[in-house]
């Protein structure tokens, strides 16, 4: 079982964290999607209840990452979800968390372009453990 791991970045400190993130989380989200516990073509359903064209473009990548590693995309009720969470006051600008819990992944952000920020890294994990 994957253990909670949380990953947060920004702009400011994009390299920095963005490396960071790659250390903690480079196992983590890709395990999870990648392994599915020995499913094959497992389903994943992704959420997200806003309508903000960056998140949408960051679905979409996330989406196709899935899709190119045999995942099965559904519209709910997936073995495996990736939400994409309102938006934190806590968090700065652009800046975004990512966190496994269990069978999901949420991305948290300060604002939408932090949340698409999540979303492509998060499809950069998956893409990148799909070429192994």
């Amino acid at each position: 079982q994957i253990s909670n791991k949380t990953v947060e970045s920004s702009k400011m400190n994009f390299m920095k964290k963005n490396f960071k993130a790659m250390a903690i989380l480079a196992f983590a989200p890709i395990s999870l999607l990648a392994g599915c516990g020995g499913a094959k073509n497992p389903s994943v359903s992704i959420s997200y209840s806003g309508d903000a064209e960056p998140v949408k473009f960051a679905i979409g990548d996330v989406t196709t990452a899935l899709t190119k590693n045999r995942h099965k995309c559904v519209n709910s009720n997936g073995e495996y979800q990736v939400v994409f969470e309102d938006i934190d006051p806590t968090l700065g600008e652009q800046e975004y968390k990512l966190q496994v819990e269990g069978k999901k992944i949420s991305i948290t952000a300060g604002d939408t372009t932090g949340l698409m920020y999540g979303g492509l890294q998060l499809a950069e994990f998956i893409d990148v453990d799909g070429r192994k």
